[in-house]
């Protein structure tokens, strides 16, 4: 009796460990960032490497890049993966935008940032905004300050707020009650 409940109890463990590992077999692969209309990859699932992919070697590291998505080797596939930073690619896809932080102008896709180079776009850190307030305006009454917005043709939008107690006032009377973001001026008055 004793004898067929410990089969019992091995076999119920084996069984356990084979569910558990079919489903960490795909844990090595990021979720995609975002589906390219070209490419539809399904979350933590291995990919068919696209045919006309451009391979990258970063840190002695294979990657693999065709229109805006990254690729590594898996066991049986390739997965989808983050970009790498320093990665360099010729060309970015369609739409892309070109975003001008602190005086830098930004190619992005994808939550990816790009600088653009003599060899092609190169993968950088997400950019930190340090300084959106490019001239203070200050008066006896009341402190302004002009922030530049980038439009998306690569210029710029100066916007004024004006202090207001603890919160800004914008050009068109709008209220801020902390200092606004760079998106919320952009939905405001970019162009």
């Amino acid at each position: 009796m004793i004898n067929i409940q410990f089969r019992k109890s091995i076999l119920f463990v084996i069984c356990i460990g084979i569910i558990v590992i079919a489903q960490c077999s795909n844990a090595y692969a990021w979720l995609p960032r975002k589906t390219h209309p070209q490419h539809f990859h399904h979350p933590r699932r291995a990919v068919p490497l696209p045919a006309k992919h451009t391979k990258i070697v970063i840190s002695g590291l294979p990657y693999y890049y065709y229109s805006g998505v990254y690729y590594r080797r898996g066991p049986s596939r390739y997965v989808v993966v983050t970009a790498p930073f320093g990665a360099v690619v010729p060309t970015l896809p369609v739409e892309s935008q070109i975003v001008a932080i602190d005086g830098q102008t930004y190619y992005t896709y994808d939550n990816t940032y790009y600088v653009h180079g003599s060899s092609g776009y190169t993968v950088v850190q997400t950019p930190v905004v340090k300084n959106v307030v490019t001239q203070k305006i200050t008066s006896s009454s009341e402190d302004s300050f002009v922030v530049n917005v980038p439009n998306s043709n690569g210029s710029f939008t100066p916007v004024v707020l004006k202090k207001s107690g603890d919160g800004y006032i914008g050009p068109q009377g709008e209220y801020y009650p902390q200092n606004p973001t760079i998106e919320q001026l952009k939905a405001m008055y970019a162009k």
